[in-house]
This record gives structure tokens, sequence and C-alpha cells, in this order.
């Protein structure tokens, strides 16, 4: 399966509507910043996966794009954005070449903290709950690490009409060991 770069995405981005000037020089509070990711940990059915920067284990990591946007008036903020991963430099998932829509309701003058989740239905979206997800499920039991890079293009729409591009990036290293061989991790062979 290719999997197409994320400059790909721009394209497919409806072009930003040019504003009037009186609008533009009204909009001097608004702004947009990508706040990095919340990550869910997931710890059933077994936490055979290692996040390599803290050394928190888990069955599942899943994560979720974080903007932070303030807007001049209260309204809802439209966020459309699309994703792909690379597993060690190798395509290894993407969001279909779809755009994936989410909004929010803001209050103006604010900071509201927005959490994208692929809301499309299966068998596109929802997957590992709509996160940018690494874990077990990937299947790599090798126990060697594996670094994920997830890339993100968003674009939000103010509530007046005012557009943003930003983009993001999750850069995560894991390894998974299989189940059976992490019960036995913790053990020491004792010779009599």
């Amino acid at each position: 399966m290719e999997i197409p770069p994320i400059t790909d995405f721009l394209p497919m981005l409806p072009p930003n509507p040019p504003l009037p000037p009186i609008l533009m020089r009204k909009l001097t509070k608004s702004k947009v910043q990508f706040a990095g990711f919340a990550t869910e940990m997931i710890q059933t059915p077994s936490q055979t996966t290692t996040r390599q920067r803290d050394g928190a284990t888990a069955y599942d990591f899943q994560n979720y794009p974080l903007i932070d946007v303030t807007t001049d008036v209260s309204g809802k903020v439209t966020v459309l954005w699309g994703w792909a991963n690379t597993l060690d430099g190798t395509p290894a998932g993407h969001s279909g070449g779809q755009i994936i829509t989410n909004a929010f309701d803001v209050i103006g003058g604010r900071v509201t903290r927005c959490q994208l989740v692929d809301n499309r239905p299966p068998p596109e979206g929802n997957v590992r709950n709509g996160s940018l997800a690494f874990g077990d499920p990937d299947g790599l039991f090798d126990g060697l690490w594996h670094r994920v890079i997830g890339n993100l293009v968003i674009k939000v729409t103010s509530p007046l009409g005012a557009v943003v591009n930003i983009i993001g990036t999750l850069d995560e290293t894991f390894k998974t060991v299989a189940a059976f061989s992490a019960a036995f991790a913790g053990w020491q062979t004792v010779t009599k």
C-alpha cells in the first residue's frame, strides 16, 4: 500500500476564502496553535509496549492531536484535518486521502483547547478510537525500538470565516514484546 506524503493533503483542503479588509483588521485576537497530543494509555489486555521517552508501558498508546484556538467572537470553529504515519521511515497508514471534520464551540477572547478525533465511521475512521496510535495491535513483538512519526495538516475556520493552516507532528519511539515474554521479564534464574 503506497501512502502519499503529507504534502499531498494540502491540495485537498478547500482554498482559504479572501476576507474583506475591514474584517481582517478586526481579527486581532484570533490565534491557533498546535498544542501537542493528549495520550490515553490502554492497559488491557496486556501491558507489553514501552514508550522510550518516559518508560511508560501500556497495551496501546492512543494519541489525540490538540490545538489551542482563540477567536475574537464566540461561535463555532470548524477544523478540517488529515494525517499520514511512517514507521521506521516506511509509510504505515494515513487518513485515506479523506478530510476529517471536527467542530468546537468557542468563547471569544478565551483560549479553547480542542482535541481532534478521527470521527469518520468504520472502516475508514474510528480505528483505535479515532486516534493516532502505536502499541500491541501493531503486531511488532520483536522487542526492538521502532520510531513512529505522524504528520498532520490542520485547517481551522473561525466563526467569522478567518482561516488558519497549521501542521503538527507526533514523533515517538516504542518497543513491544510478546505477552508471554513480558510475563517473565522480571524473573531471575537461580542455579543450585
